[in-house]
């Protein structure tokens, strides 16, 4: 869940540092690969987000996950799991809550960027985590990053690519719908 509020963090930072305050939707296929305890894990998914505290996450693999739903609104989430024909709907845990708190420390320009025309190359979260910036391509008039690197400490943990990326076209707020 914290790689999920880590990407809609990222895309909060797109918008602070580039001036880009006319990013109000975000559609994307994100490819992930996933470095725990050198076990190597890679999804890909669906991610629309709407600014600011709206995202919906779609597995389209690996197959065991196809269908998983992710949907966050404001302080709350709901997790669909099609293997169990179950859903659950809770609290945005303190873990998640604390990072939509950094979301609003970086738009106030208080957390650590490396900027490089008016790109951002990388940025620093204080907590050991480190996020690093890649291969900018023109989206509908803006510049975004097709890949995305996270660092734990000096390890890599995570890397996205986006594809298929929109930026600021219709998305229908029932997407969003918690019940």
């Amino acid at each position: 869940m914290k790689k999920l509020v880590i990407l809609m963090m990222m895309i909060n930072v797109f918008v602070f540092s580039n001036s880009l305050s006319k990013i109000n939707s975000l559609t994307a296929k994100v490819n992930e690969k996933t470095i725990v305890n050198k076990n190597k894990k890679e999804k890909s998914y669906s991610f629309i987000m709407k600014y600011p505290d709206k995202a919906y996450k779609e597995m389209l693999s690996p197959k065991i996950n196809v269908g998983e739903k992710y949907i966050y609104n404001g302080k709350k989430k709901m997790v669909y799991y099609p293997l169990l024909k179950n859903k659950f709907i809770e609290d945005i845990d303190e873990d998640e809550n604390y990072i939509l708190e950094a979301i609003k420390e970086i738009k106030l320009g208080r957390k650590s960027m490396k900027l490089e025309n008016d790109e951002v190359k990388e940025l620093n979260l204080g907590d050991g985590t480190r996020i690093v910036f890649y291969d900018y391509k023109k989206v509908d008039g803006i510049n975004f990053p097709s890949k995305v690197e996270v660092y734990e400490g000096k390890n890599l943990y995570s890397t996205l690519v986006f594809s298929e990326v929109k930026i600021n076209k219709n998305v229908d707020d029932e997407i969003f719908k918690i019940n």
